[in-house]
């Protein structure tokens, strides 16, 4: 049927509709190949896109398909299950949609009992459960737990309706992290001897998905690591041993020179195993030493600065041998290791409950 579209009223709240621009060039080249599918109150149950792309091309009128049913839950159903054949699941109009069902289902037959198996059939009589959710609109559960991820996250933040699904589900990532790096306890004491392994943000991905360190630990970013206070609680005379890869060399320097050091050598810690890179198969890192104030070492043994010793494959992990290096150059002192993952005898640590 034939209806005005100053007669149609679309979903609220209002949402992002994406490249409306390749759209329009499409139904100009080619014609409107779907109609839009609205209730018996003209309401725009699929097909927003179709919808603003023809209105800003100045048609008076459109195909539509009425879904005649009387049941909310049925014309939610038959829209998502249309929009899962035109767009990806993750785009985020289709995620709020699940989500909704998931909802309206639960509001009605009841929330399954916590403890229930996920895995439970459609036909069980004690609630509703996501994996009823994914089972009557022929999706996996994964894809029922990523939407309500994504509906939540945009409703908190209507601005992540810009991007993609699987961009927004690392924004909730990012936020949860950050979130984790506000709780961090304070650093007190004053240190001669500091050794780092900072939880550094790539800002690497693809489509979206988190890699590499934000997939095992919460991470932060130059201007976080900035701010911690290492200038102050570091002694007149001090030794900072710092962690850093490769591809954020030339960065990290602004962290060392903000914590009120300077630069002087470092060791290459070859890992023997090959990892991932942008532009070779990496297998080394560097342990730089920076100094602030007169700090030479106490030891005047001099230790080779190329050290071969195979990488574990527990993410990031560093071997205990670079710390009896640093306790062999600088036995004396208050020491402090920033990120550890473990508590060292003779050793404070900072973050091994808090942030790993």
């Amino acid at each position: 049927m034939l209806i005005k579209l100053s007669e149609l009223k679309e979903t609220e709240p209002k949402r992002e509709h994406g490249d409306i621009e390749s759209l329009k060039k499409s139904i100009m080249e080619i014609g409107l190949l779907n109609p839009l599918t609205i209730n018996q109150e003209n309401k725009l149950l699929a097909g927003r896109r179709r919808f603003q792309a023809i209105k800003e091309l100045g048609w008076e009128q459109v195909e539509c398909i009425m879904l005649t049913s009387e049941n909310i839950l049925f014309d939610f159903k038959v829209a998502i299950e249309e929009n899962l054949r035109r767009k990806p699941l993750t785009d985020p109009e289709n995620a709020i949609a699940i989500s909704e069902y998931d909802k309206l289902k639960r509001e009605i037959e009841g929330s399954q009992p916590q403890g229930k198996h996920s895995s439970l059939s459609q036909n069980d009589n004690d609630g509703w459960s996501q994996q009823k959710t994914a089972d009557d609109l022929g999706v996996s559960h994964t894809s029922v737990v990523y939407a309500i991820q994504i509906a939540k996250a945009v409703e908190e933040k209507p601005e992540l309706a810009k991007l993609k699904g699987t961009q927004i589900l690392r924004e909730i990532k990012l936020i949860k992290q950050r979130e984790e790096i506000k709780t961090l306890k304070p650093i007190e004491g004053k240190y001669r001897v500091i050794y780092a392994d900072c939880p550094w943000n790539y800002n690497d991905k693809r489509d979206g998905h988190t890699t590499g360190a934000e997939d095992h630990y919460p991470c932060m970013s130059i201007e976080e690591l900035c701010n911690l206070p290492i200038k102050e609680l570091s002694e007149d005379n001090a030794v900072l041993f710092f962690w850093v890869t490769s591809p954020l060399l030339e960065e990290c320097f602004e962290v060392i020179n903000t914590w009120g050091f300077k630069y002087k050598t470092s060791f290459v810690w070859d890992k023997v195993k090959h990892n991932m890179g942008h532009y070779n198969s990496v297998r080394h890192e560097l342990l730089l030493i920076c100094t602030k104030g007169n700090c030479l070492p106490d030891s005047k043994k001099l230790i080779d600065s190329v050290q071969s010793i195979e990488r574990s494959d527990i993410h990031s992990e560093k071997p205990e041998e670079f710390r009896k290096i640093i306790d062999t150059l600088y036995p004396v002192g208050k020491r402090i290791e920033l990120f550890a993952r473990k508590q060292i005898e003779g050793w404070e640590s900072w973050g091994t409950d808090d942030l790993l």
